[in-house]
């Protein structure tokens, strides 16, 4: 039954493998989004954001099946149903952020911009009590900061941006059976953005600047199944309805420093749909290979695509699927206790984009890498993801932003 498992293992990963050499075939000539500047609601490393990870999930593909802790809530309630016992967890991301402009007259890149940040990523516990498990936790969902831009003459000269969406959730799993789990999550939403864009007319010599300040706040909630097949398959699906998120706004015009107009309101913007499907196979002992499958309603927000003074998503959109694998390896530190361990863990995402500019679409692809070691009660975890492009060189991925994390964090079981 071991050999028979292990082929198995490896047929699954290998049919994974050439899945993904197909999908990066196809986008290989595929077109970046031009000008992604324009939209103050896209997150730091793409549109496609479902929650935080763990230092472990994301090294392993940002697969849900790896992030079995607090996370859990926020991508599939139900996994808490793989916790044993109570334990606490927290993380922090380190982020580069770049930006790489073209010169859209002759396809040439004529600038890249760049922003490194630092945050406190997630917080969170999970208690369980029989057949129930109970997780909170705080974390940042979306980073909007972006690098300050300055570009070619005829855009806009200068374009500042910080800003976050926040996020707090209460989840919960029971176990129906021994193998088969419910979950169900409550989320909080809050955040903000602040964004300037000022214009520089040279023949006149004069500044125009237009401030932009946004106030976002919403609830949502997800819930899925976890279910598990013996001692070596996990099937997970988890169903994330649309967001609608109400934004505030306030919007201010400035020529040469004076106050030329002013407004202020409320838009209502939607984020889509997401379905994700996906597995974890234990081919050998100390080996787990986990993969996900997602879609994105982009195509039916409805028209909320444009406010009177940003744009918050792409004109056009489509729906999209996304795909991420993962794969670790644990090494038994300790001859005496099976609770000593090292592992090493490494992925792939590919992030299809919702644009909809040309038939062969464009998508951001990762690699990700980590370790972690676990001393009994205490894990200490660390990871990179890792952007695969060249925007500095490609024109097809000119005016776009790229990015590259490196997460560290710490669990503790009691």
């Amino acid at each position: 039954m071991k050999l028979i498992g292990s082929l198995l293992g490896v047929l699954v990963s290998s049919r994974l493998i050439a899945v993904v050499l197909v999908l990066v075939g196809l986008t290989g000539t595929g077109f970046g989004q031009l000008n992604e500047h324009d939209y103050p609601l896209l997150p730091a490393g793409g549109w496609n954001i479902l929650g935080p990870f763990s230092p472990r999930g994301t090294a392993m593909g940002e697969t849900v099946l790896a992030s079995p802790g607090p996370q859990a809530g926020y991508l599939n309630p139900a996994v808490l149903g793989l916790v044993n016992g109570s334990w606490i967890g927290f993380s922090g991301r380190y982020s580069s952020l770049s930006f790489a402009a073209t010169d859209d007259l002759t396809d040439t890149p004529v600038s890249s911009f760049n922003r490194k940040s630092s945050d406190f990523d997630s917080a969170g516990s999970v208690i369980s009590s029989g057949k129930w498990r109970i997780s909170v936790g705080y974390s940042i969902y979306q980073n909007y900061e972006i690098p300050d831009l300055k570009l070619p003459s005829y855009y806009p000269q200068v374009y500042e941006q910080d800003g976050y969406l926040q996020r707090i959730n209460l989840a919960v799993s029971t176990s129906l059976t021994g193998s088969l789990h419910l979950g169900f999550s409550l989320s909080y939403f809050t955040g903000d953005i602040s964004r300037t864009v000022t214009y520089h007319y040279g023949l006149q010599d004069v500044t125009q600047t237009e401030d932009l300040d946004i106030d976002l706040e919403a609830f949502g909630f997800n819930f899925g199944v976890l279910y598990q097949a013996g001692d070596r398959w996990y099937f997970h699906l988890g169903f994330r309805p649309p967001v609608m998120l109400k934004a505030d706004f306030k919007f201010a015009r400035f020529y040469d420093g004076e106050k030329t107009y002013e407004s202020s309101g409320r838009d209502s913007i939607q984020q889509p749909l997401a379905i994700i499907l996906g597995c974890a196979f234990l081919p050998v002992e100390g080996m787990t290979l986990t993969a996900d499958l997602s879609y994105w309603g982009w195509n039916h927000l409805g028209n909320y695509y444009y406010s009177e003074f940003y744009r918050p998503y792409p004109w056009r959109r489509r729906d999209t699927v996304k795909l991420n694998i993962g794969w670790e390896y644990l090494i038994s530190i300790s001859r005496k206790d099976p609770g000593y361990s090292l592992a090493i863990r490494a992925g792939y995402v590919f992030d299809s984009q919702p644009y909809n500019e040309n038939e062969s679409g464009w998508a951001r692809n990762f690699l990700t890498a980590g370790l972690g070691i676990s001393l009994k009660k205490l894990s200490l975890e660390g990871s990179a993801k890792i952007y695969l492009g060249s925007p500095k060189t490609n024109p097809f991925e000119g005016n776009t932003y790229y990015s590259n994390t490196f997460q560290l964090g710490a669990a503790y079981k009691f």
